[in-house]
Order: structure tokens, then C-alpha cells, then sequence
């Protein structure tokens, strides 16, 4: 009989599918994933419809563009957010940084302190477990670096 409810909670707890990151430490929002569009709307009033994905059209996309302290520093944010069945299946996040590659590095190291996924070495992060994607990375275009970021639950491309 204990075998049995060992199995069982092995089971329960090895296919309980927790999606989730964990950026407040960094400044950055955090958000549960499957919530509401309305529960969203009353966090962010001012968030904006975008066209629906090319992909998948019954996934709606929104976005909300906001100045956060990031490390201690006002940054501009741009979240973009995926919904599938009024649900929130990914969410994405943009900082900009400025050109100094160390606040990404800096960003890095605060960040891994609350997600496992990022590992001790590297300038780009995935893992994608379960159904799970969460990823952390960095763009540059000619006047700043962009730390790039987020999870999903459809995919890489919505």
C-alpha cells in the first residue's frame, strides 16, 4: 500500500506542469500564465490589441510598452503577449539597455538567482521542458542592446 502512494505522489509530482519564470528580482514584471485578457486589462489599461498571429489566427497577440526600474535604472519595457482561448499561453519581454554589455551581464547574474534555466556560462538561455519554453537572450541593433526574454506554451513563434 505505501508503494502505491509512493507511485502516486511520484506520478502527481513529476506531471504537475509548472510554466513559469521569475524576473522581479530584475524589476520586471512577472505574469501567471493561462489568466484572463481581462485580468490583464485591469494590470495594464493602457495595453494594446495587436494583429493576430500569421500562424495561428486564433491566437491574439497584445502589447504594453512602460518605463520600469530595471537594476536600479528607468528602462523602457515592451511585453507582448500571446492569447489562445482568452487564456495567456506566452508572454515576452524587451529591455532596453543601453550599449554597455555589462548591465546584461549583471542582468544575467541577478536573474539566474530565481530561474534554473539559466546556467553560470553563456549569453543565450533556453530550455524547453514539458511543453514548456523559457528563454532569456540579447539583440543588438546600432544604437542599443536589447535584453530579450520570456515563456510560452505554443511555441517559439505566434
Amino acid at each position: 500500500m505505501r508503494y502505491l502512494l509512493f507511485l502516486m505522489f511520484f506520478y502527481l509530482a513529476n506531471t504537475n506542469n509548472v510554466c513559469e519564470i521569475n524576473f522581479d528580482s530584475v524589476g520586471l514584471s512577472d505574469f501567471d500564465l493561462n489568466m484572463s485578457c481581462h485580468e490583464l486589462k485591469e494590470i495594464f489599461p493602457e495595453l494594446k490589441k495587436e494583429p493576430n498571429s500569421k500562424l495561428d489566427d486564433k491566437i491574439s497577440t497584445y502589447s504594453f510598452v512602460t518605463n520600469q526600474k530595471i537594476l536600479n535604472e528607468n528602462r523602457k519595457v515592451k511585453y507582448y503577449f500571446a492569447f489562445k482561448e482568452n487564456k495567456l499561453q506566452a508572454y515576452v519581454f524587451n529591455v532596453y539597455a543601453g550599449k554597455d554589455i555589462k548591465y546584461y551581464k549583471d542582468f544575467v547574474k541577478e536573474a539566474r538567482k530565481n530561474n534554473a534555466f539559466i546556467s553560470e556560462r553563456g549569453t543565450s538561455f533556453l530550455e524547453n521542458k514539458n511543453g514548456c519554453e523559457k528563454f532569456l537572450r540579447i539583440k543588438s541593433d546600432p544604437d542599443e542592446i536589447i535584453i530579450f526574454g520570456g515563456i510560452s506554451q505554443i511555441g517559439s513563434y505566434w
